[in-house]
């Protein structure tokens, strides 16, 4: 009896460790979102609710030139002026179709692990996929590790425009 017990958790245990792996996984139509991805620049706007005015930053202005990569084995990784910065396992947090798109995908992803002095509130990247090749991240590389004030004084960031290389 004891040992048929045991056998029944340890099945029930190994059961959820699988499980909760495989949601780490881009899956159906959202890995669309693996690949390879260079940024092409951020987008910062006005404060002002009045006038509708926007600054973009090149990595002409910052010095570096940013890449991103989902894969197919859970995996975030950041890559600066060629060399990679961080790789992170993430857990899949959120994902949604856009409802006024065929297209549109949008996935949270919760980072696991050393972000190499990243920044990200609670841990978090939110990725938007827009025709399978245009991707809009909201915290990097602004927020992330750099300040969008330093590049376009008075303004916020917009967004961070990113293309599948």
């Amino acid at each position: 009896m004891k040992k048929s017990l045991k056998i029944i958790l340890f099945l029930f245990v190994s059961n959820f460790f699988i499980s909760s792996c495989s949601k780490d996984k881009l899956k159906g139509t959202f890995n669309e979102f693996e690949g390879k991805y260079e940024w092409k620049y951020t987008q910062a706007k006005s404060p002002s609710t009045i006038l509708a005015d926007y600054a973009n930053i090149y990595s002409t202005h910052t010095g570096f030139k940013l890449e991103i990569e989902l894969n197919n084995k859970g995996e975030i990784l950041f890559f600066k002026n060629g060399e990679l910065f961080s790789k992170n396992a993430y857990r899949l947090k959120e994902k949604t179709k856009l409802p006024d798109s065929n297209s549109d995908k949008v996935i949270t992803l919760k980072l696991k692990g050393n972000l190499n002095g990243m920044q990200f509130m609670y841990n978090e990247i939110k990725l938007t996929l827009k025709s399978d090749t245009a991707l809009f991240i909201d915290a990097f590389p602004f927020p992330a590790i750099d300040d969008v004030e330093k590049y376009a004084p008075g303004y916020a960031l917009g967004s961070n425009q990113f293309r599948k290389k």
